[in-house]
């Protein structure tokens, strides 16, 4: 068992006061609702677009906005990240989320990024490439082969990737989760790639891996299918550390009231999720069921581990995460 450390750290949330206890305490919040500082969330970046020259430039991001934000207010920048000169006037709603370059020339070819802006709150989505050859326009978009036939990879139509697989940091031998959550005509299909290549019998949204290992670290992707679309996610990293050699016991007190001051009784929590940070990323480590209060973190290696604790209502919501607390394994 390893020594833990912490420092008590109290905030103003307006609702009564979630201790981890490990010979100290922090301070956990149950929030109802999304970050008021987070108007919206990018849910799929724009894919890569091949087009031959004359055709038409199309690239599409999708956003989830937080409740009480409209879509109308939402700013959208369209630019070439080489000389980061916008392609096209900003705009703001909802049809400013497509790129649309029409004469698409072989010097259009480049690497391009968009920004989305809510007042003083912005996000970059990620890279995209727009490939332009000679010869008549054949598709803004590319294709996909699986065991389910060949499928046009496409940003619109009757299929959705509402939640792309999120990175993972993980310790050798933990054992890590990736999901991804789509919506449009059914059956929907999935296979996951790992560096590209198709993973046999991993045709379910979630891919779990039992034990991570130097060996499996790397990039993941899934192609996401019904009968006439196809999607293909963000690529997620899986980044392996160590090996192995301790564990550590966290306990913690649950909220009993919200933020407006009203009562929060046991039964209306659903669960607790202990989120870990390296090099200063989060992820989520972990889900701990309602019934208990504590939870035994294995497979750390020794030297210094970083993890938060939130816990989520049974309407959904997820509280402010709880201050940072160290667990050190000697």
């Amino acid at each position: 068992m390893s020594d833990v450390s912490c420092q008590k750290i109290h905030r103003n949330f307006g609702f009564s006061e979630f201790g981890i206890l490990i010979f100290c305490c922090v301070i956990l919040v149950l929030s109802t609702g999304v970050n008021a500082a987070t108007p919206f969330q990018i849910t799929q970046h724009p894919e890569n677009v091949s087009v031959s020259e004359g055709g038409t430039i199309k690239a599409q991001a999708f956003v989830r906005m937080a409740s009480g934000y409209s879509i109308d207010k939402l700013r959208v920048y369209w630019y070439n990240d080489k000389d980061k000169v916008e392609v096209v006037p900003s705009a703001t709603g909802k049809d400013a989320l497509t790129l649309s370059i029409a004469n698409a020339k072989l010097a259009s070819a480049g690497t391009y990024r968009c920004m989305l802006r809510y007042e003083k709150y912005q996000e970059m989505c990620d890279r995209f490439t727009v490939s332009v050859s000679k010869g008549s326009d054949s598709s803004t978009s590319s294709s996909a082969s699986s065991s389910y036939g060949s499928y046009t990879l496409t940003g619109s139509g009757s299929l959705k990737i509402l939640k792309q697989p999120s990175s993972v940091a993980a310790t050798a031998g933990q054992r890590v989760s990736f999901e991804v959550i789509a919506d449009g005509a059914p059956p929907i299909y999935y296979q996951w790639r790992y560096e590209g290549e198709v993973i046999s019998g991993e045709n379910s949204n979630v891919l779990t891996l039992s034990k991570a290992s130097s060996a499996n670290a790397g990039e993941y992707k899934v192609i996401v299918m019904n009968k006439d679309y196809a999607q293909r996610s963000n690529a997620a990293q899986l980044t392996v550390y160590g090996q192995a050699s301790g564990s550590a016991l966290v306990s913690w007190k649950a909220p009993t009231r919200r933020s407006d001051g009203s009562a929060l009784a046991s039964g209306e929590i659903s669960k607790y999720r202990l989120y870990r940070y390296i090099n200063n990323v989060k992820s989520l480590h972990s889900t701990i069921g309602a019934s208990t209060t504590r939870v035994e973190i294995n497979n750390l290696s020794s030297g210094y581990h970083y993890f938060a604790l939130a816990t989520v209502d049974t309407g959904g919501a997820e509280s402010s995460l709880s201050s940072k607390f160290t667990v050190k394994i000697n």
